[in-house]
């Protein structure tokens, strides 16, 4: 090649260079900005999920009033543990202690899950007088 034309050449080459290097500077600008915008949006539906999550958590089951009477009468009540045939382990106590425990089968018959804070259970009992929980028949129990 000439030597007259070696300026020209070096001209092209760095114009060309400096036109790629300025549009993969803008796609990266593009990319960072919409990536800015992703998490954004990301952490909009974490907080909307988390909302949602603790008024779920929240919810309570509509129970007539016999119902009511019944989750009364077992969440937090020791008087639970009498009518598990197992004994707790490591002294602990037999116990209810959430509505979300408990789920009605029938008016009268109802799935209990229960713990010592150890081991778990389940049991099916047939309610006869709501006020008293010895009057109450287990139909089926396991440890889980």
């Amino acid at each position: 090649m000439k030597e007259k034309n070696h300026p020209k050449l070096l001209f092209f080459i760095l114009f060309v260079t400096v036109i790629i290097c300025l549009g993969l500077l803008a796609v990266i600008v593009a990319m960072s900005l919409s990536l800015n915008q992703w998490k954004q949006e990301n952490k909009l539906l974490k907080d909307k999920t988390y909302a949602l999550q603790y008024q779920v958590d929240n919810l309570k089951p509509f129970y007539s009033a016999k119902q009511q009477a019944i989750a009364q009468a077992v969440v937090g009540n020791p008087d639970i543990g009498k009518l598990i045939k197992d004994k707790p382990v490591l002294g602990g106590n037999w116990g209810c202690w959430s509505e979300k425990s408990i789920k009605f089968l029938t008016d009268d018959k109802v799935m209990i899950q229960y713990d010592d804070g150890h081991m778990m259970g389940a049991m099916i009992v047939q309610v006869k007088d709501v006020q008293n929980i010895k009057t109450w028949k287990v139909l089926w129990n396991t440890l889980l």
